[in-house]
């Protein structure tokens, strides 16, 4: 096993979402657990995918693999492999049913700051590369079409992510679907607009000297202090992603039977 430790400027689970090269690498430990993102491909079945295209850093990335017990025959190529590599294709969240979180010691430990459910509810979307760079080509680049279906740089799938931050969270989120983020942005904007209304006129912030406009225009504060009062809806986002959820399974429903 090697640690790795790294400093980063953005939310550091956005960081191993997006910077890793494999599969086998998307593992993290918080303070108080160990995440593996891919356990099946990672642990049971010990194979892994590529993130990105093959290159000299990654080359690198493959020789420390190779020191820990990973070789070249553990690489699932998607358009190769009889692994249903199609698995990996879907919206997912940090601390879905297909990661896997160990509870660690806590024996002289101080907690951390920021609460699990910031780490957890991290949502990464994995896509096939192929896909997206064949198919919106395919039309101008036709006859390329089987010699690009045949160069391992077109066959690796991506972890996609974006940050979300507002005057309505303490903390910054990880997203990825867009129905999501449409959703949680509608209910943090209305959040703040709340807030806003809350504050004694002269201690709101300066554009809204004549009045508070409608919610959708009161995300962007610019350079606002949010007073000690602010109250913050980060306690919110596993209420609204599990709403989020199963809203999207009972239209996928009624979708289905239509």
């Amino acid at each position: 096993m090697k640690l790795r430790v790294t400093s980063t400027s953005g939310p550091p689970v956005q960081a191993v979402l997006s910077s890793s090269y494999t599969t086998a690498t998307v593992n993290f430990i918080t303070w108080n657990k160990a995440y593996s993102i891919f356990p099946r491909q990672t642990l049971v079945d010990h194979k892994f995918f590529p993130l990105r295209p093959l290159d000299n850093d990654f080359g690198s990335v493959l020789r420390e693999h190779s020191d820990q017990g990973w070789t070249t025959r553990d690489i699932l190529w998607p358009e190769l492999a009889s692994y249903q590599a199609s698995k990996l294709a879907r919206y997912r969240r940090v601390g879905d049913r297909h990661s896997l979180m160990i509870p660690l010691d806590l024996d002289s430990v101080q907690q951390a700051s920021i609460p699990d459910f910031v780490v957890e509810y991290a949502q990464f979307e994995v896509r096939p590369q192929y896909s997206r760079q064949i198919l919106g080509q395919q039309n101008a680049f036709r006859s390329n079409a089987s010699q690009q279906a045949r160069d391992p740089h077109n066959h690796f799938p991506q972890i996609r992510t974006e940050e979300l931050t507002l005057p309505a969270l303490r903390h910054r989120y990880v997203f990825a679907h867009s129905s999501w983020i449409s959703y949680a942005m509608e209910r943090l904007q209305r959040w703040v607009w709340v807030e806003l209304y809350k504050l004694d006129p002269e201690k709101r912030p300066e554009q809204f000297a004549n009045g508070i406009p409608h919610f959708s225009h009161t995300s962007i504060l610019g350079e606002f202090e949010v007073p000690k009062t602010w109250d913050y809806a980060d306690d919110q986002i596993p209420v609204w992603y599990l709403e989020w959820e199963r809203q999207s399974a009972d239209a996928k429903a009624v979708q289905h039977l239509t």
